[in-house]
C-alpha cells in the first residue's frame, strides 16, 4: 500500500524545518505473534514508581541515621505507603537528630537503619546564562566550577556544559573525561562578553532619571508660569522610558526562562540523578521594579511630577511579578527529573553597590531580593538550594556537593492515569526535630506520547533514550530545495515484528507515529514534527512477512548547512518506541553517506 505524500511545516522554537514524509512499501512486511482472530488488546494499567530524593540537613551538616519509619510522604496531600527506601552519604556521616516523642509506626516492613551507601553516579549539566551574565562576575564562579570538577566530580559522574546567548547551546555534551568539562568551562570563562543588554540598559535608565530630576529641579527654580508643565512633561518623558525598560526586562526574563526550560527538557534522557546547576546575575522577579523605585525616589519631591509617580505606583501593579514563568521552571525541572542549584554569581551585593542594583541605596535591600528570590525558588521547589550574597563560591560548590553526596532515596507506586498532569509531593519527619528538608515539591505524570516528544528532543542534545523498538535511521543524498533551501531524505526502517498488528477485513492493520527535529550550524533546533501511518499487511502474506522491516520516508528541508536529526517512532498500540539520531554534514561529496548514524 501507499499513503499520498504528507506535507508539514511548524512554527518553530529556535529554528525552522518543514518536512514531507511517505510511508513506503515494504517487500515483505512482519507481524507480532498473536492470533489472527484476536479483536484487540487487553488495555492494562501501568504502574510507576515515583522516586525522588530528600536531602535532611541540620546545624551540624546532612543527617543519615534515619529509617523509613521516620518519615511521612504526601502525594497531593494524602499519605502514601513507600515502597523503597535507601540512604546514600559521605564516609562517616550517620547521626540522627533528636526526637521529640514516641516512634512512630513503621511505613514499611522492616524500621532498621539502611546501610548507608556511596551514591550512584551524578548526570551534572554547568548552564551558564551568559545573556544575564557580566564578563566580571563570570570569571571568579566559573574558576570554582573548574575546581569542583577537578576535586569533587567522581568516576561515575557525568558532566555537560551548556550556555544561553540567543538562545540555549551545548558547549559540551555529557562527558565522563572531567578535562574535557573544564577545558568548556575554561572557554566559557575567557571569551569576551557576556555583559546583558538589560544590566546595560538599567543602569542608563537610571542615570538618566538623576539626570533628569536635575534638570527638572533647575526648571521649578525658575519661577516661571510654565514651568509646572514644563516639569510635568519632562517627568511623562521619564516615566515613559522606565516603562519601555519594564517591557525590555520582561522580555529578557522570559527568554532566560524560556532558554532555562530547554535546557531542563534535553537533560530528561540523561542517566541516574540529574543535576543542573544554574549561573547569572539573577533574574528579575518583577521586571522594572528597580527602574521604577529609582523614579519614585528621584522625582517624588516635585509636586508638578506627582501624577506621574503615583502612574509609576499603578505600573507597578500592572504585569507585576513573573511568578508564572518561574513555576512554569519548576514544573519543566520536575517533568524532567532535574534538580535545580542556583548561584548569583555577583556574590556579595551590599548598599555600597546600589547603582548596580539599579536604584538609590534607600531601595537596594528590595531590588536585590527581586533578581535572587527567583534564584531562590527554583531551587527550594526542585530539591536543591541557592547561593546568593556569597563571596567563596568554592564553598558555596563544596555546599552543594555535600547536599548531592548524602540524601534518602525513597518511592512509592503510582497508578498512571494515561495523561499529562502535576502532582504536589509533600515530606515531613515524624517525631524529630531541628532538620531542613530538601527535596522536589512537584512530580509530574506524563502521558507516552508527551515522554517521547520530550525524549526525541533530548537525543539532539545528550544521550538518547532506549531503542526498545529497534528502529534504524539513514540518509540519502542531499538535494537542492527552493529558496536557498536543502532537501535532505531521511528513511526509518521499523522492525514489524515488533508492532502490533490487528485483524481489519482483509488484512493485519497497526498504526505508527513518527518524529523528527533537527538541530542546525548555528546550534539553533526546529520545533518537533510528527506524522502517523497506517501500516498494514494482506493476511494471506502474514506468516512469510515476519522479519521485515517496514520503511518511513521523509524529506527535511533545511537551511544549508550540517545537522543533526532526532527521530522517534512510536507503536500506537503497544506505546512501545525507538529513538535515533544522525549526524550529517554539510553537502559532502557522498551525500547521504557521509551521515554518522548514532
Amino acid at each position: 500500500m501507499k499513503i499520498e505524500g504528507l506535507l508539514l511545516a511548524g512554527a518553530t522554537l529556535f529554528g525552522s524545518l518543514a518536512l514531507s514524509q511517505q510511508a513506503g512499501t515494504p517487500a515483505a512486511i512482519d507481524a507480532p505473534r498473536a492470533p489472527a482472530e484476536a479483536s484487540g488488546f487487553v488495555q492494562t494499567a501501568v504502574v510507576d514508581l515515583v522516586s525522588f530524593e530528600v536531602s535532611v540537613t541540620d546545624a551540624h551538616g546532612p543527617v543519615l541515621g534515619l529509617t523509613a519509619s521516620d518519615f511521612r510522604v504526601l502525594h497531593d496531600g494524602k499519605q502514601v505507603e513507600l515502597s523503597n527506601f535507601s540512604c546514600y552519604g559521605r564516609a562517616g556521616e550517620s547521626r540522627a537528630p533528636a526526637m521529640t516523642g514516641e516512634p512512630s509506626k513503621p511505613d514499611v516492613a522492616s524500621a532498621e537503619a539502611p546501610v548507608v551507601a556511596e551514591r550512584p553516579g551524578l548526570s551534572l549539566n554547568f548552564y551558564v546564562d551568559n545573556a544575564n551574565l557580566s564578563t566580571a562576575t563570570r570569571g571568579p564562579v566559573l574558576d570554582a566550577a573548574i575546581d569542583f570538577v577537578r576535586t569533587r566530580v567522581g568516576p561515575g559522574d557525568r558532566v555537560a556544559v551548556t550556555t544561553h546567548v540567543g538562545g540555549p547551546k551545548i558547549v559540551q555534551g555529557l562527558t565522563g573525561d572531567r578535562e574535557l568539562a573544564v577545558s568548556a568551562l575554561r572557554r566559557l570563562r575567557d571569551e569576551p562578553g557576556g555583559w546583558s543588554i538589560t544590566n546595560v540598559e538599567r543602569l542608563r535608565v537610571t542615570a538618566n532619571l538623576r539626570i533628569t530630576a536635575a534638570i527638572l529641579r533647575q526648571v521649578i527654580v525658575t519661577g516661571r508660569p510654565s514651568a509646572v508643565a514644563q516639569a510635568a512633561a519632562i517627568a511623562q518623558g521619564a516615566l515613559d522610558e522606565v516603562r519601555t525598560f519594564e517591557q525590555t526586562e520582561r522580555v529578557a526574563t522570559r527568554d532566560a526562562t524560556r532558554g532555562l526550560r530547554a535546557i531542563l527538557t534535553a537533560m530528561s534522557a540523561m542517566p541516574g540523578r540529574k543535576v543542573l546547576v544554574y549561573v547569572s546575575d539573577g533574574l528579575a522577579g518583577t521586571p522594572g521594579q528597580a527602574v521604577y523605585r529609582a523614579f519614585e525616589d528621584y522625582f517624588r519631591e516635585f509636586p508638578a511630577a506627582r501624577s506621574q509617580v503615583n502612574d509609576a505606583r499603578m505600573a507597578m501593579t500592572g504585569e507585576g511579578s513573573e511568578q508564572k514563568v518561574f513555576d512554569d521552571v519548576v514544573v519543566s525541572a520536575a517533568a524532567a527529573g532535574v534538580t535545580l542549584f542556583t548561584i548569583d554569581a555577583r556574590g556579595l551585593v551590599a548598599p555600597g553597590d546600589a547603582e548596580s542594583a539599579g536604584g538609590p541605596s534607600a531601595t537596594w535591600s528590595r531590588d536585590v531580593r527581586n533578581y535572587q528570590e527567583p534564584l531562590q525558588k527554583i531551587a527550594a521547589e526542585t530539591g536543591g538550594s541557592a547561593f546568593v550574597n556569597g563571596g567563596d563560591f568554592k564553598a558555596g560548590l563544596e555546599r552543594f556537593s555535600r547536599e548531592l553526596d548524602s540524601y534518602y532515596l525513597v518511592g512509592y507506586p503510582l497508578p498512571r492515569g494515561g495523561r499529562s498532569a502535576v502532582h504536589t509531593v509533600g515530606v515531613e519527619l515524624v517525631n524529630r526535630k531541628g532538620c531542613r528538608l530538601d527535596y522536589r515539591r512537584r512530580f509530574v505524570e506524563k502521558s507516552l506520547p508527551a515522554l517521547i516528544e520530550d525524549r526525541v528532543l533530548a537525543a539532539l542534545s545528550f544521550d538518547a533514550a532506549e531503542n526498545l523498538l529497534g528502529i534504524a535511521a539513514s540518509a540519502g543524498a542531499w538535494k537542492k530545495g527552493a529558496s536557498k533551501t536543502r532537501e535532505l531524505p531521511v528513511r526509518i526502517s521499523v522492525p514489524i515484528g515488533k508492532l502490533a498488528l490487528l485483524p481489519e477485513g482483509d488484512e493485519m492493520v497497526g498504526k505508527a507515529t513518527a518524529y523528527y527535529v533537527t538541530r542546525g550550524p548555528d546550534g539553533k533546533q526546529s520545533a518537533l514534527l510528527k506524522a502517523e501511518h497506517r501500516v498494514a499487511v494482506p493476511k494471506g502474506e502474514y506468516e512469510s512477512a515476519r522479519g521485515k522491516t517496514w520503511p518511513i520516508t521523509a524529506t527535511l528541508v533545511v537551511k544549508p548547512g550540517s545537522y543533526r536529526i532526532s527521530v522517534a517512532v512510536r507503536d500506537a498500540l503497544t506505546g512501545t518506541a525507538g529513538y535515533a539520531t544522525l549526524d550529517v554534514p554539510e553537502d559532502s561529496p557522498s551525500g547521504g553517506n557521509g551521515a554518522r548514524v548514532r
